[in-house]
């Protein structure tokens, strides 16, 4: 499974997947405005390299940043639930 990271609000413009942690691309940085996070999936985002500063976690869904998230983020963790449920 992988998050999609776009450029652009409503899932819209170009985009990138992140299918697990440390694959956030140096050039993507600061150029995501929305994101589109599958089922079972969590994905914490951070403001600088190597997961410092200020984070925010986003679940299941499709998530315009606003504010000071709307191109900030540097590096993320993924996190997949280990486990099926039915």
């Amino acid at each position: 499974q992988c998050a999609w990271f776009h450029n652009e609000l409503n899932r819209g413009g170009r985009y990138f997947q992140v299918c697990d942690s440390g694959s956030f691309p140096a050039a993507w940085a600061k150029l995501a405005s929305s994101i589109t996070v599958p089922k079972k999936m969590t994905v914490i985002a951070y403001k600088q390299a190597d997961y410092q500063g200020e984070s925010k976690t986003f679940t299941e869904g499709i998530w315009n940043l606003d504010g000071t998230w709307n191109n900030a983020i540097v590096s993320v963790k993924i996190k997949i639930e280990g486990q099926m449920t039915s």
